[in-house]
């Protein structure tokens, strides 16, 4: 074996372990987008809860709307954060799996990922398979925080009686 081939096989080899690497790093960050996403809709049913019963208290539910506002806030720059990392991990993932080198090595679940008929041609995806959940779990945060953010609006202006 020559000097120029164990080189070949131990980039082929690192290119391996990076795209093992990447797969893991990408399930993980999932596994956090959905956990957060769950805890933040437990969050979110008993600060709904915690404002129903306090509304009539305008200055209170400012209180619990502007706290809600910055939890629902923390939450999002977090979520948008972790979903960044995952993207790119898996962007790295699928660079790798263009290499020339690692053909027939890591397309094991090819079939799956890309829906490939029986002939081995792609199908195309329709419109909901083309969209990721975990991108779409921060823009809910957002939505949340700016809903919160608007209540706390809503309930100092009424406190002062402007509304």
């Amino acid at each position: 074996m020559g000097n120029e081939e164990q080189n070949n096989n131990l980039e082929v080899q690192i290119l391996l372990h990076d795209h093992a690497q990447s797969s893991e790093d990408a399930r993980y960050r999932d596994t956090l987008i959905l956990h957060g996403f769950y805890f933040s809709l437990a969050i979110l049913a008993g600060l709904i809860v915690a404002a129903i019963n306090i509304f009539h208290t305008y200055w209170l539910c400012a209180l619990v709307s502007l706290i809600s506002a910055a939890i629902f806030f923390i939450f999002l720059i977090s979520l948008r954060s972790i979903s960044a990392a995952r993207n790119a991990a898996w962007a790295n993932r699928k660079r790798i799996e263009g290499d020339a080198r690692l053909k027939g090595l890591v397309n094991i679940n090819k079939w799956i990922v890309e829906r490939l008929d029986e002939m081995g041609k792609r199908k195309s995806k329709d419109f909901w398979e083309r969209r990721s959940a975990a991108n779409w779990v921060w823009r809910f945060q957002l939505v949340v925080f700016i809903g919160w953010s608007l209540l706390a609006i809503v309930s100092i202006l009424l406190q002062i009686g402007v509304i």
